[in-house]
This record gives C-alpha cells, sequence and structure tokens, in this order.
C-alpha cells in the first residue's frame, strides 16, 4: 500500500500526483480492503472486532488525505503526516491488535 502512496505523495507536477493517486493508490486500496475482508471472513474474525472497526475510518481517512493532497497545487509535510498516520497506526493495529476486553465499560 506504501509503494502506492508514496508516489502520490512525492510526485512533482499536479498531473502526476494526480495520475498517481487514482490509478494507483485507489485500486490499490480497494484491493487492500476486499483482501482484509475475505481475511477476517476465513479466519472468522468478527469485523466487530476494535482494530477492524478502528482500522476502516483510519484507512478511509488516509485515502480522504491523499486524495486531498493530490488535488492541492503544492505539497506539504503536514499532508504526507496526515495520510501516512493513519496507515502506520493501522498496522500497528495489525500487529499488536486491541480488544474490546481492554475498553473500560
Amino acid at each position: 500500500m506504501a509503494r502506492r502512496i508514496t508516489p502520490a505523495s512525492v510526485a512533482a507536477s499536479l498531473v502526476d500526483r494526480e495520475r498517481a493517486t487514482h490509478a494507483a493508490a485507489s485500486p490499490g486500496l480497494v484491493v487492500t480492503w476486499i483482501a482484509g475482508y475475505l481475511l477476517t471472513a476465513l479466519r472468522q474474525l468478527p469485523m466487530t472486532e476494535l482494530w477492524i472497526a478502528a482500522a476502516i475510518p483510519l484507512s478511509l481517512a488516509s485515502r480522504l488525505a491523499l486524495v486531498h493532497g493530490a488535488a492541492r497545487d503544492r505539497r506539504t509535510i503536514g499532508g504526507f503526516v496526515t495520510t501516512f498516520t493513519p496507515l502506520f497506526v493501522v498496522l500497528l493495529m495489525m500487529v499488536f491488535p486491541p480488544t474490546w476486553s481492554g475498553v473500560e465499560r
């Protein structure tokens, strides 16, 4: 996923960033979502697991930040951080999955 997002973030021209976003990063995210759904179905994990329920909006936020950054005429470090931070948090949750049992009721 990061291989597809990086060109969309670092391309020099606006046209190249938009092309990289819509031709590489967006389909890559869709493939990642489908693969994740299939893996959770294969492992028989409920979609209501805390780390899965949190990863869905975080990956969507990363996608929206990427599209917003590609549509702007200039690149900023804030846009780069806004795009990659949610994906990094998703990766951390996949490696160290939080559960609902750790949430106070």
